[in-house]
């Protein structure tokens, strides 16, 4: 537990201090174990507690704390995650007084429900309507189906999370009527439906990672993205046809992380505004020349990909800032020209290029090695991870970042 100016957290695992530790009655923690000895302390720090966040103490807070929860006349975010208490739509019905509540998250205990079926939320609270402060609401739970259309009046609400709601309905037509709403997640939920329903929002991020979807619907058609994740789904055999009619999105980063995807989808290459895309994790060998069309990406990361060189699309990239090539274990860089590689990208500023532990780069000879070595020069040594960061010495307009973590010992960098 931490009481820092207006903040007061609570966790299984920070409050275990409170153990009482001179007696066996209370093996857990000093509170009790019916939620109603924290209404003491929350009138200690009404005054000015702005945040609250309970994670993982069910046997804490429950819902007589709710009742308690009116006091905190000052509270701007309230986070209660891996709740495995069935909360009843009455208990929310005492937030209606947090007129200045603009942050809220309700979050079940994912395992729990999937193993146990008792979901934290059986119901779309409706006393929710009544923050109309909302900006960001977050519900997380097996138990929710339905969004009823009320969910409009929330005029100020930017960021709608429904992350795990595996049940869930369609979205409500009035949904896309927010005006302020700037981002819209659906991770871990199942069902093109669902997606299908999106229609006419205009967001600034759309996330539907793991969302059980294996094309994307028409819906999206209608709609305006800059920021698309659809990582984490089985597109696979879809992949010919998955984004050939969304072009005029205005996608500026697109994830297409662990989609089993053999090579660059059509109509990725036509997304001229893109700026950034995650290709990584997918198995491919090769990248189509289309992929050079994309004359103002930025950052491509190609982890875990199964390049055995690195593809000409990617050297055409002029516009390239970051690029990714950890894990790709086949992939070999021709460090015998380190200048004249590098030198492919003019704005690159940043590379990262490690494999997985117990891989080798295999054709790196000690003459190479040597010449490396000679052409960069230690800039700094981050501790943490042990990644090593050079510039490069021979080009003095040029200064890259290049981090290489887990060489073999054959390549030795040290001053």
């Amino acid at each position: 537990m931490s009481n820092e100016e207006s903040v007061l957290r609570f966790s299984h695992d920070t409050i275990s201090w409170l153990k009482c530790r001179n007696s066996s009655a209370d093996t857990t923690h000093s509170f009790a174990h019916n939620g109603k000895s924290l209404g003491n302390m929350f009138t200690a720090v009404a005054g000015g507690l702005q945040l609250l966040e309970v994670d993982n103490c069910n046997d804490i807070f429950t819902q007589n704390t709710f009742e308690d929860l009116p006091m905190l006349t000052q509270l701007r975010k309230l986070h209660i995650s891996n709740c495995r208490k069935c909360l009843l739509s009455s208990s929310f019905d005492h937030l209606v007084s947090l007129r200045d509540l603009q942050d809220l998250r309700i979050a079940g205990d994912t395992d729990y429900e999937n193993v146990l079926t008792t979901n934290c939320l059986t119901s779309f609270p409706t006393a929710l309507f009544h923050l109309t402060k909302l900006t960001s609401l977050s519900l997380s739970s097996r138990g929710l189906t339905d969004i009823p259309s009320g969910i409009s009046t929330l005029l100020q609400l930017q960021k709608l999370t429904l992350d795990g709601c595996s049940n869930l309905k369609p979205l409500p037509a009035p949904l896309c009527s927010i005006k302020s709403l700037q981002e819209l997640s659906l991770n871990d939920i199942a069902g093109s439906l669902l997606v299908d329903s999106i229609r006419n929002f205009t967001l600034e991020k759309l996330s539907l990672r793991r969302s059980g979807v294996h094309v994307l619907g028409v819906g999206l058609t209608h709609c305006t993205i800059k920021q698309l994740d659809v990582s984490h789904n089985a597109f696979a055999g879809n992949a010919p046809t998955l984004l050939d009619k969304y072009q005029h999105l205005g996608l500026e980063v697109l994830n297409l992380n662990s989609c089993e995807l053999d090579t660059l989808p059509a109509g990725v290459n036509a997304l001229s505004a893109l700026k950034v895309l995650d290709l990584g994790n997918n198995g491919m060998v090769d990248l189509p020349d289309s992929l050079s069309s994309l004359t103002h990406l930025e950052c491509l990361n190609l982890q875990g990909n199964c390049f055995p060189i690195l593809p000409q699309a990617v050297q055409k990239l002029k516009s390239l800032c970051c690029l990714s090539l950890v894990a790709c274990n086949y992939l070999e860089i021709p460090c015998w020209d380190a200048i004249a590689f590098f030198a492919k990208w003019p704005r690159l500023r940043t590379i990262w290029m490690w494999k997985t532990d117990g891989v080798e780069y295999q054709n790196y000879s000690k003459a190479a090695l040597q010449q490396l070595k000679t052409k960069l020069k230690r800039k700094r040594t981050r501790l943490r991870d042990s990644t090593l960061c050079y510039e490069m010495q021979d080009a003095p307009d040029m200064n890259i970042e290049l981090i290489m973590h887990g060489l073999t010992s054959s390549l030795t960098l040290s001053t």
